[in-house]
């Protein structure tokens, strides 16, 4: 299963499971309505209430799962992903996902101090369909960039993936060879 095929799976649902670890070291389950904002496969936006026991945990341990299901007449799929969850309180991002509806939930509007937003960031995943589980890793590692036609300068934003076992020796290679042979030896 290519990651593209989960993420339209993901965006077809309408709750996530997400899990937060408590203080004895146990996992806690919640259903919450499907993310308000999904960006590619690695981070998902939810918004939640400051004063949350949920909030409270990711606070203290930011270990988190997220998992989307459809159950079929026969067939039964289901996406967990493992990563950290965040707790921000930003106003930026409080107004980013911000919905008009929203005040059934925080009486005090878009600047309740009691309204919060969940960022869950995604490191690896495990797709289930048809009796077979597959793991999948989460790269994101792309080079958004523009050119400031006022100060004619390039801007660029990194985002860089995890490093894999297999490419520590190319690494350990490569700046072995960056730091300390002179230019000009071979």
């Amino acid at each position: 299963m290519d990651n593209k095929k989960i993420a339209e799976f993901i965006g077809k649902q309408k709750v996530a499971f997400i899990c937060s670890i408590d203080e004895d070291g146990f996992p806690n389950v919640k259903a919450m309505l499907k993310p308000r904002k999904v960006e590619d496969l690695k981070q998902f936006y939810f918004s939640t209430n400051t004063s949350s026991m949920r909030v409270k945990q990711y606070l203290n341990n930011p270990n988190a799962c997220i998992y989307f299901y459809h159950k079929g007449l026969i067939k039964y799929t289901g996406v967990m992903l493992k990563g950290k969850m965040e707790v921000l309180t930003n106003q930026e991002i409080k107004d980013m996902i911000w919905r008009k509806g929203d005040t059934i939930f925080y009486k005090g509007g878009v600047t309740d101090p009691d309204y919060c937003v969940l960022r869950f960031t995604a490191e690896s995943g495990r797709y289930y369909c048809d009796l077979k589980t597959e793991n999948f890793s989460i790269e994101w590692y792309e080079c958004n960039w523009f050119i400031d036609n006022n100060e004619s300068e390039i801007y660029m934003n990194y985002i860089i993936r995890k490093l894999r076992q297999e490419e520590v020796k190319i690494l350990d290679t490569f700046l072995y060879e960056a730091i300390f042979i002179p230019e000009g030896v071979e």
